[in-house]
């Protein structure tokens, strides 16, 4: 990390909002925390941590060429008498964007050059911050007045060759339509201008009880300050300092403490401030709070209308009725921050003698708003699915009350990620509703919301009127047919929660003797698959919207054995609609994109999990995996990471040496006859641990029980399960289709005639006591021997997938901050495919060339576009260095390998007509 980064980050997100209040407030003489003081104690406290390969003298350094550096305003300062100088930390602002930063026709963009950093630092902190001092600092030397703010929430790169390349088209195959949205920006949105009825919503997104950013909002004694307490406070300020630029009075003077020089007013206005923004409780009269930002509201606040309710109201006193003209497009629900914040800097950087008195409590508004950003949008260090799985927990729990910004979630995350970007394929993936009706409702009811706000902004001459209904449901029944997005539903992965270890009891023991794995998420996907065919049976125009499946959420604990029956049966569902009438309503057969290999216990469990989503999903040329990081990472280094030693369930970690065994004879690896040995002793002792401890009759060892076996029984878990419940296969009569679904035609039926393979599959499934024995947590060392195997194993795999045909979709912020590589360049869609990017011949026989595609994931909780994962991965491979310093890559190699990349994404859409 540069020192001027890792600088801001500390000063606008790490400091105590409490400590600069107190200063605010207190003596004079003991000012110790404001913007134009940096505690140096504090300073240097944090800094120890942020930089944590420099000493302590060299920190001291840092804070030193800090204090300097907090004076310079770059042309604005330059020629200025050291004296008349102006030490501020919103300096720092100056000299990082003026670096970064460039404007066009009046938006900000990138430098490409510097888009790591941007991204590095951008991400922390938010971008508007930043954007908004850089254009006031702009304007402050041009004298420029500026009434647009509606650039996309995500800046570019000025990269015009790159831009140039992706405006052939792009196709957006992975992308979850609630966490692409800015809800973090219309959550914050909603946050100021509502302060009552919130404790539920704190309370129901769990920030109060899990800090995922652990410092946040402490004061002097190191007492936890609830975060809502916070964030009120951020809402007064905000409103008090709005009124101050708009030149009003926020507060009510006594009219007794008025005199002709107006000195008491400044006294009542500081000691009103104080009694509302210090203190340690709750008591602060919401109501009255309320009345102030709603007066706000009301005075200067553009009015929308509410369909549902026929309503007109503001949703920001921000977005004024004179900034509506000239910011209409969808973005717009975000010009009222921006336009607060870039009214404040220019204030701050003009010297404003009005604003600059309170400089200091902006100075606090944007560090809460920072540390409540970090509760919201990822930006902790932590890797792993579940820590992302906690961020995306919290991302709507504040909207539910104000529904046209609830419906901008929609609005925003698919048209202002098209309209710039020539995304010609986006794939939304919703969740199914919990009726076929309600399902169809939802998809019909986004797309109308879509094409409401796209109607108002192609009418150049729309008025007033129609920008009233931005974002709202219309009596429209004309559905478009040939949108360039469409949905893919996906069925949420569950850990089965099932306490094996509570269970003691005999009647507690029958009865999980005679339920599956997972048997409530596999009721769930069987119910929500007959949904879906009970809508696409029917003559519904959004039937036709939807095109594919998934699973998501985290794969830890939910293996995709336990949705293989519902993909099947729904993958192979044709439409039974009469052909009299099907030409009209014909809708194609679904298609199969499934979440394997993102997040693992050993990395030989996420290969497995990708073999498992082909082999029992039946997935086909053209289907794709979501993610497949167990298939591309450099294995010596992740095995490195964890130090050698894993930890993970008995039952997984035996698979896992099954499976090992078994692709060691697929593969023909015999250069490792040891470990080959080693694994056999490991399955022997945890086969006998797991499968047949506390058994009290003989009946177990009548069957065969070596690892072999095992392996032919693992391939039956694509099978019902309830074909096994008697120790044995059950043919059943096939009557409806879905039965014809129940078993995995892939696996030949000997292995189910079998009886130690049915056996070992029905005991894996009906037997509690393997289930508690298998569910205990086992530690390994990991040997090299293992490694060199699994590096074969994984590039074997590699080739496999190439052969079928089936896509990755890769998706490099989100794989950046879930997985374990922490550069770009080190993404594993390099070694997945290569073609253009290299000219050795080696190099591009021996990689597999694999069909991916680049995308987003979830933009909103990462904080991305998609023209910016490309741009990333550009200038980190142009970075690139080899062992004696050189470029590894290209420049030229690397763009004709994003096109070929670009292409394939294409050519890998769900919706190619």
């Amino acid at each position: 990390m540069d020192i001027t980064r890792g600088c801001i980050d500390i000063i606008f997100r790490k400091q105590s909002p409490e400590k600069i209040l107190n200063s605010f407030f207190g003596n004079k003489n003991n000012y110790e925390h404001l913007h134009d003081k940096v505690n140096k104690d504090i300073f240097i406290t944090n800094a120890l941590e942020e930089f944590r390969h420099y000493s302590e003298d060299e920190v001291v350094n840092i804070y030193d060429k800090l204090f300097v550096s907090m004076k310079d305003m770059r042309e604005i300062s330059r020629g200025m008498a050291e004296e008349k100088k102006f030490s501020s930390v919103f300096n720092l602002l100056i000299q990082f964007t003026d670096d970064v930063l460039v404007e066009r026709d009046k938006e900000p963009f990138c430098k490409f050059e510097h888009m790591l950093r941007w991204r590095m630092l951008s991400h922390k902190l938010e971008q508007d911050i930043f954007t908004t001092s850089y254009l006031a600092y702009r304007d402050v030397l041009s004298n420029r007045k500026r009434k647009y703010f509606s650039w996309e929430p995500v800046i570019r790169s000025d990269n015009n060759r790159l831009h140039e390349m992706l405006q052939k088209g792009l196709a957006e195959n992975h992308f979850h339509l609630k966490g692409s949205a800015p809800y973090f920006n219309l959550t914050w949105i909603s946050l100021m201008n509502r302060v009552i009825g919130r404790e539920n919503e704190f309370k129901k997104s769990g920030i109060g009880e899990k800090k995922l950013i652990p410092d946040v909002m402490m004061d002097d004694r190191d007492e936890f300050i609830k975060t809502n307490l916070w964030v009120k406070r951020a809402a007064i300020i905000r409103a008090f300092l709005f009124s101050e630029l708009m030149d009003i009075e926020f507060f009510d003077v006594n009219e007794s403490e008025v005199d002709n020089e107006n000195n008491k007013t400044k006294i009542s206005k500081m000691k009103e401030l104080k009694r509302y923004l210090t203190g340690l409780n709750l008591e602060l009269d919401n109501q009255e709070i309320q009345e102030k930002l709603n007066i706000l509201k009301m005075v200067y606040g553009y009015k929308f209308k509410n369909d549902s309710d026929g309503t007109e109201s503001p949703i920001d006193y921000c977005i004024t009725k004179n900034l509506v003209s000239s910011n209409r497009n969808s973005n717009l629900f975000l010009v009222g921050e921006r336009y607060f914040l870039y009214l404040m800097f220019k204030k701050i950087y003009e010297r404003d003698k009005k604003i600059l008195k309170y400089a200091d409590l902006f100075y606090v508004y944007l560090i809460i708003k920072a540390k409540f950003r970090g509760e919201l949008i990822q930006i902790n260090d932590r890797v792993g699915f579940k820590n992302f799985a906690d961020y995306q927990g919290r991302k709507t729990n504040f909207l539910k009350k104000d529904p046209l910004l609830n419906n901008a979630i929609y609005n925003m995350a698919i048209r202002s990620t098209m309209k710039d970007q020539n995304v010609k394929s986006l794939e939304a993936r919703i969740c199914p509703d919990d009726t076929a009706e309600d399902t169809a409702k939802l998809i019909n009811d986004i797309d109308r919301i879509i094409d409401n706000e796209e109607k108002v902004w192609k009418n150049d001459k729309s008025s007033d009127k129609d920008l009233e209904r931005l974002i709202e449901l219309t009596n429209d029944k004309d559905v478009d047919e040939n949108k360039d997005y469409f949905y893919v539903i996906h069925f949420p992965k569950r850990r089965d929660k099932t306490k094996y270890d509570e269970i003691d009891s005999i009647d507690k023991k029958t009865i999980l003797s005679m339920k599956a794995r997972d048997s409530e998420v596999r009721e769930y996907s069987k119910e929500q698959a007959f949904n879906i065919v009970a809508l696409r049976e029917k003559i519904n125009p959004a039937v036709k919207r939807i095109l594919g499946i998934d699973a998501c959420a985290n794969e830890i604990g939910c293996r995709p054995e336990v949705f293989a029956h519902s993909f099947r049966y729904l993958s192979n569902h044709t439409n039974s609609i009469e052909e009299s009438i099907i030409v009209d309503n014909e809708i194609p057969q679904l298609r199969i994109t499934y979440h394997a290999g993102e997040d693992f216990l050993d990395l030989v469990d996420g290969i497995r999990a990708i073999e498992e989503a082909i082999m029992f999903l039946n997935l086909k040329s053209g289907d794709r995996i979501g993610h497949a990081l167990a298939l591309g990472v450099n294995v010596e280094d992740w095995y490195k990471n964890k130090m050698y030693r894993l930890m993970l369930p008995k039952q997984d970690y035996l698979d896992n040496i099954v499976w090992i065994l078994a692709k060691m004879r697929e593969f023909n690896i015999h250069d490792n006859e040891s470990l080959k040995y080693n694994l056999e002793d490991e399955f022997n002792r945890l086969y006998h641990e797991v499968y047949l401890s506390g058994k009290k009759d003989d009946r177990h060892f009548k069957y065969v029980n070596n690892h072999m076996t095992y392996y032919d029984a693992w391939k039956l878990r694509g099978d019902d399960p309830y074909l096994y419940i008697d120790n044995k296969y059950n043919k059943e009569v096939e009557i409806l289709y879905w039965d014809r679904c129940k078993i995995n035609n892939l696996v030949d039926d000997s292995i189910r005639e079998n009886s130690s393979c049915s056996y070992i599959y029905s005991n894996y499934h009906f037997n509690p006591e393997v289930k508690k024995k298998g569910a205990e947590q086992y530690e390994f060392s990991v040997s090299k021997a293992y490694i060199k195997v699994v590096v074969e194993i994984q590039m074997k795999m590699q080739k496999i997938l190439g052969t079928k045909g089936i896509g990755i979709e890769t998706n490099p912020s989100s794989n950046y901050l879930i997985g374990n590589f922490k550069r770009y360049d080190k993404h594993p869609i390099v070694n997945f495919f290569n073609l253009g990017l290299t000219a050795d011949r080696d190099e591009i026989e021996k990689c597999p060339q694999l069909f991916v595609s680049i995308n987003t994931d979830d933009q909103g909780v990462f904080g991305t576009y998609l023209e910016n994962e490309y741009a990333l991965m550009a200038i980190a491979l142009e970075k690139a260095k080899d062992e004696n310093g050189e470029p590894l890559y290209n420049k030229a190699m690397i763009y004709d390998w994003l096109d070929r990349v670009r292409q394939m994404g294409l050519e890998q859409s769900f919706n190619i007509k």
